[in-house]
């Protein structure tokens, strides 16, 4: 466009797209319920604080070594800086996405500019803010868009390194490509981090970029080392922290790195993913007619392809099916298709005044957003039933009754009402406990069908019943067994 130029056209563009972007991931992120992953971040933070212990990450009482720890950490100072450490709530969790997802919107600006031109810049980043994916999850707690940021910034560093004539900034822009992704590690882990890397050196590769100007990009040996500093300290202090064995077993370990076909065959992250890109995957055939018609002779293309196929054939060999994997690749996706808006855009009589009308359509999409967020359009009901029936069990743990589970996971209801919380597959053994411990009413949440499973002579009072959905009701019952 060529109204967007000069630096400072430039710059108040971008300050747009992130007003707009702020607006989509903060509309209804305060009031909208957690889910159980949200809950293992902001409990682990909250619990990770009340022990005074940065280290090992606690959920429930129990060392949780399913993630590592940036972002507890992130969630801990984002709690510190409000002034509320002493009780983390869902949106400090959340805002360490936001903030992330903002990050993202800028990174895919300059990856764009990189690697096309202005325009493309122009709409990726409006197209990014605007998606469904960047909506989702900017509104949850999880790690996975910091992961995303985190390994964008990775790839972004690695364009840079390639795009620029400067030794220095070469040198600078690998060590960041390093930096970045030991923090992805310490986000979530070094799996896609490692794709990005055998995606690039394949780059390298079918690019025809020769061997030593290949290794001035990577700096493989000073650039491995500044990974390790940054990952491996963490890992030695828990795993010492836990008396040298802790982590046999753990995701931590690897336990999930396991190799299977099934979803290699179904071709899941194949098509799944893309249902982050929505609405702009619309412009698909545009982008494959772009793509048909430069015949794939750009590098850039190559590039890109490569960063969405590594990942998506590498987590095909995985055990689990998770769209949410793909996140990071969501800036690669959308590039794309902003090549296909704008193959679309050259074919009119005026292209400015096209991008001009699709920029009106991404505000258009941004606001339909913002109003879906604050409505809390689109979010499971389970979330907000779950949270109704925590705040039914809230004045009973108050008063110190304790509570159990029956073959439910207690992840919401362990934040929700600030207790430990027992875990039982029979309704027997939460009896044997109770009584064994001599004391008197308890309260268990447990599947409404499970309900018959405790015993007649026992006597109970059905407190809170969420509602029908799927035959996934929960029953909250409070148990008065006779001593």
């Amino acid at each position: 466009m060529k109204v967007i130029t000069t630096g400072r056209s430039v710059a108040l563009f971008l300050a747009f797209v992130l007003l707009l972007g702020a607006l989509i991931a903060t509309s209804g992120s305060v009031t909208l319920p957690m889910d159980g992953h949200e809950a293992f971040v902001v409990q682990t933070a909250q619990e990770m604080h009340d022990r005074n212990d940065w280290i090992v990450p606690w959920f429930n009482g129990e060392p949780r070594l399913n993630k590592p720890p940036l972002n507890y950490w992130l969630t801990g100072i984002s709690a510190w800086i409000t002034g509320s450490i002493d009780h983390v709530a869902a949106w400090h969790g959340r805002s360490v996405s936001i903030l992330a997802a903002l990050v993202l919107a800028v990174l895919v600006f300059l990856a764009g500019d990189l690697l096309y031109d202005r325009r493309v810049a122009i709409l990726s980043a409006s197209f990014l803010v605007t998606s469904l994916g960047f909506f989702n999850y900017s509104h949850d707690a999880r790690p996975d868009m910091l992961y995303a940021m985190f390994c964008s910034a990775g790839y972004v560093a690695f364009i840079y390194a390639w795009k620029t004539e400067s030794p220095k900034a070469r040198l600078y822009a690998a060590y960041l490509m390093w930096a970045a992704y030991a923090l992805a590690t310490l986000a979530k882990g070094p799996q896609l981090p490692a794709m990005y890397l055998v995606a690039s050196v394949l780059f390298c590769r079918v690019a025809g970029i020769p061997l030593r100007e290949s290794i001035t990009l990577f700096r493989p040996v000073t650039g491995l080392l500044l990974y390790a500093a940054l990952t491996l300290p963490w890992w030695y202090l828990v795993q010492q922290q836990l008396g040298g064995h802790g982590l046999q077993g753990t995701q931590l370990s690897g336990s999930l790195l396991t190799i299977s076909f099934d979803q290699f065959y179904k071709l899941y992250y194949f098509y799944r993913p893309l249902l982050l890109v929505l609405p702009w995957l619309v412009f698909l055939p545009h982008t494959l007619l772009r793509l048909k018609r430069d015949q794939f002779r750009r590098d850039s293309d190559k590039l890109l392809i490569l960063y969405v196929l590594v990942p998506a054939i590498a987590l095909s060999f995985g055990s689990q099916a998770r769209w949410i994997y793909m996140l990071p690749a969501l800036p690669v996706m959308i590039i794309l298709l902003a090549t296909g808006a704008n193959y679309l855009v050259e074919q009119r009589r005026d292209p400015d005044f096209a991008v001009r009308r699709l920029l009106y359509l991404c505000l258009a999409m941004g606001l339909a957003f913002a109003i879906a967020g604050h409505w809390h359009v689109g979010w499971s009901k389970e979330r907000f039933e779950f949270h109704k029936l925590a705040q039914q069990a809230l004045p009973s743990v108050q008063a110190g009754m304790p509570v159990y589970t029956l073959k439910v996971n207690p992840d919401v209801y362990v934040y929700y009402l600030h207790t430990r919380i027992h875990q039982e597959n029979s309704m027997g053994a939460i009896l044997e406990k109770i009584q064994g411990a001599g004391r008197g009413p308890a309260l268990v949440i447990l599947h409404t069908a499970a309900v018959a499973d405790i015993p007649h002579q026992v006597p109970h009072e059905i407190l809170y019943t969420t509602l029908d959905k799927k035959n996934k009701t929960l029953t909250l019952v409070q148990l008065n067994p006779v001593r």
